[in-house]
C-alpha cells in the first residue's frame, strides 16, 4: 500500500463510523427523567459559577445535609450533599448559590452557622455578616456576604465538621470535627488583616468530666446563661455568663463547659442532636440511638448541674437523627419535631408545669416525608409563607404552618397545624 493512500482510508473510516459514534454518545448523555434533568441542569450551573436563581423544584431533588434559618434577617441556608451552599431570602421559594468554593473534590456541607450585623443600630433590621460552612473535607469555609466570596478556610479538623455554634456576643466560633472542639476568635482584633484565628481546643478529660478520652464528640449547643434568680428566698441567683457551650457525643453524656465543668449521663449510647429553648422554658432537648427524646435543664442556682426532667421513648421507629423546636406558646407549651434515618418525622408537644417546673412529653403524630431518606435537619417557615395550602381552619387550631425538611434526597415541605395535625386533616 502506498503512503499516499493512507489518508484516504482514514477519511473513509471517519465518514462511515463517526455519525454512529456521535449518536450513541448523545443518546447516553440525555437525561432519562424530569428529576434527572433538574439535577443535571443544577450541577452545570453550579460548576459554571452561575449566580442565577434556582426554584424550589430545582433544589428539591438535591441531597440536603444541613439547614439553618437566621431569625433576624429571615435568611434560610441549605448545605448540599454535593458541597454547595444555597441561600433563600423568600421562605425557600427561590435560591441562589454561594459561588466560588474551588477546592476539589467537593464534600457535603454538614453544618452551618452565621453572624449577623445590625443595620443602622437597628437590631430588627439585621443583615448577615459571615457564613460558616462545616464540610466533610475537615475544613470550615467562611463566606463574606459583603464582598460575596469565600475569604478563609479553617482547619483541618480531626474529622468531618459535624457541628458549628457561633457566640455572637463574644465573636467566638466553636466547631466539632471528631474528638475535640476547636475554638476560633472571629473578632479580628489580634490579626493584621482581621482574619479568624484559632485560639484553643476543648477536650473531654477523663479526670474532670468522668468520661472516656476516646469518646467522639458530635453535637454543639449554645445555652443562654444570663439568668437572675426570681426566687428571693434562695438568695443564690447570680448573673451567669451570657453564653455557655454544651456538647455531646457517642457515650450518651451531655457536657457543659464554662467557669464550671459538668457532665450528665442522659442517653444510653450516641446522642445525635441537641437543641435549646432560649425562651421562657429554658429547656435542652436531645435525641439518641436509644430511641428517646430527653428534656433537661441546667441548674443555674448551684454548680450548673444538668438535670434530666423527662424522657419519651419513640417506639417502633428507625434511629433518631435530629430534633427541632418549632414554637413555644404563651402558656409554656413547646412544639417539636424529631427526624429519623428513614424519612420519618414525629411531632411532639412538651408541656411545662409552672408550679414545679416538671415537663410532660407527648407524641402528636408521625408521617414520612421521603421513604428511606435520612433526615438531616428541619426548620419551621413563618406563618403566612407562600407554601401554605389553602385549607379550611377550625376554631380549635391556630392555623397551618409549613415545615421545611432537609434529607438525603432533597427538600420537602410538610404542612402541619397547631395543635398538631397534618395537611390531610382540617385545621
Amino acid at each position: 500500500m502506498h503512503s499516499k493512500e493512507i489518508p484516504w482510508i482514514i477519511a473513509c473510516y471517519i465518514l462511515l463510523f463517526l455519525p454512529t459514534t456521535c449518536t450513541c454518545f448523545l443518546h447516553s448523555s440525555l437525561p432519562t427523567t424530569a428529576g434527572e434533568k433538574f439535577r443535571q441542569t443544577f450541577t452545570v450551573l453550579l460548576d459554571a459559577g452561575s449566580t442565577n436563581s434556582f426554584s424550589f423544584a430545582d433544589v428539591a431533588n438535591q441531597g440536603i445535609t444541613s439547614l439553618l434559618k437566621e431569625e433576624k434577617s429571615g435568611t434560610i441556608l441549605a448545605g448540599t450533599k454535593s458541597g454547595e451552599v444555597l441561600q433563600s431570602m423568600d421562605n425557600a421559594m427561590t435560591w441562589t448559590q454561594l459561588s466560588g468554593y474551588n477546592h476539589k473534590p467537593k464534600y457535603p456541607v454538614y453544618s452551618l452557622a452565621v453572624e449577623t450585623k445590625a443595620s443602622n443600630d437597628n437590631d430588627k433590621n439585621s443583615k448577615l455578616g459571615r457564613i460558616f460552612c462545616g464540610r466533610g473535607d475537615r475544613y470550615i469555609s467562611v463566606w463574606d456576604t459583603e464582598i460575596k466570596e469565600y475569604v478563609q478556610r479553617l482547619g483541618p479538623h480531626t474529622g468531618w465538621v459535624q457541628d458549628l455554634a457561633y457566640n455572637e456576643d463574644a465573636q467566638i466560633l466553636y466547631s466539632i470535627g471528631c474528638n475535640c472542639i476547636e475554638v476560633w476568635d472571629c473578632s479580628g482584633r489580634d490579626t493584621s488583616d482581621g482574619s479568624i484565628r484559632h485560639i484553643s481546643k476543648l477536650s473531654v478529660e477523663n479526670s474532670v468530666l468522668a468520661s472516656t478520652l476516646s469518646s467522639d464528640l458530635l453535637r454543639l449547643c449554645l445555652v443562654d446563661g444570663q439568668h437572675v434568680s426570681s426566687d428571693k428566698e434562695r438568695g443564690k441567683g447570680t448573673k451567669a455568663e451570657k453564653k455557655i457551650i454544651m456538647f455531646s457525643g457517642v457515650d450518651g453524656r451531655i457536657h457543659l463547659r464554662s467557669s464550671y465543668r459538668q457532665t450528665s449521663l442522659v442517653h444510653k449510647g450516641r446522642i445525635n442532636a441537641l437543641t435549646y429553648s432560649s425562651m421562657k422554658s429554658q429547656i435542652l432537648f436531645s435525641v439518641g440511638n436509644d430511641g428517646k427524646l430527653c428534656a433537661s435543664r441546667i441548674n443555674f442556682y448551684s454548680s450548673m448541674e444538668i438535670e434530666l426532667l423527662a424522657e419519651l421513648e419513640l417506639k417502633g421507629l428507625p434511629r433518631l437523627t435530629t430534633v427541632t423546636i418549632l414554637e413555644e406558646a404563651d402558656n409554656g407549651e413547646l412544639y417539636l419535631v424529631v427526624g429519623t434515618t428513614e424519612g420519618d418525622i414525629i411531632f411532639v408537644s412538651a408541656k411545662v408545669k409552672s408550679s414545679d417546673n416538671s415537663i410532660t412529653l407527648m407524641e402528636g403524630g408521625t408521617t414520612n416525608v421521603h421513604n428511606g431518606a435520612k433526615i438531616y435537619s428541619a426548620i419551621a417557615l413563618p406563618k403566612g409563607s407562600p407554601f401554605e395550602p389553602n385549607i379550611e381552619m377550625g376554631s380549635s387550631h391556630t392555623g397551618t404552618r409549613v415545615l421545611l425538611v432537609g434529607h438525603a434526597k432533597g427538600l420537602t415541605k410538610q404542612p402541619y397545624c397547631l395543635p398538631f395535625k397534618f395537611q390531610s386533616e382540617l385545621c
